[in-house]
């Protein structure tokens, strides 16, 4: 019982100091991913992350910092797929999130099928599904605005499809009570009301 009570003692004064207890208690930071075809957008979705400190290499990233309410220790550790140029890429870091910009070394290849070296599926690696629409090609580009605005004006777009005399699918139960299919191919625009009397 003594010597453990010694061997506590003596490992005590290692466990406060940050170099060691980082690498071993440290939370794994939850980290979101988006590619175009020249580069990846990396997100480390840690807050108020205090004295960041990376390493990035041409095949790896490497954090470790303090973050979120209580300033715990976070860290992660990304092998990519393929090689980026470190000199190129850049970093912002924001109170909300840790953001990197990595420029792909070979950007005429085709795109990257995961983000890791490894082909295992990690619970903290997730696609960023938000940046992944507004930046991988032209056409979702522009219709990325158009998502946005179905979502906040949901009734204005449902009052569309219906005048439209339910050629988006959504209200057959709309046509059927304006008089039926025969009246629709006659003159459905005009004579929808009409005829419902």
């Amino acid at each position: 019982g003594y010597f453990d009570a010694q061997s506590f003692d003596s490992n005590y004064p290692n466990s406060t100091m940050d170099k060691n207890s980082s690498s071993s208690s440290a939370k794994q930071a939850p980290v979101r991913w988006a590619q175009r075809a020249d580069s990846i957008y990396l997100t480390i979705a840690v807050t108020d992350c205090k004295d960041p400190k990376f390493t990035l290499t041409a095949t790896s990233l490497k954090f470790e910092g303090k973050a979120g309410p209580s300033q715990e220790d976070y860290s992660c550790e990304v092998e990519f797929f393929a090689e980026v140029v470190p000199e190129d890429s850049s970093k912002r870091v924001t109170d909300r999130n840790l953001f990197f910009n990595l420029k792909k070394k070979d950007a005429e290849a085709e795109f990257w099928p995961r983000l890791t070296k490894e082909k295992i599926k990690l619970q903290w690696l997730k696609v960023d599904f938000d940046k992944w629409a507004d930046e991988d090609d032209e056409p979702e580009e522009v219709a990325q605005p158009d998502l946005g605005g179905m979502q906040n004006f949901n009734m204005e777009e449902m009052m569309a499809k219906m005048n439209m005399g339910g050629a988006g699918g959504a209200p057959p139960d709309m046509s059927a009570f304006a008089g039926g299919a025969a009246d629709d191919e006659d003159d459905s625009d005009d004579d929808d009301i009409p005829d419902l009397e």
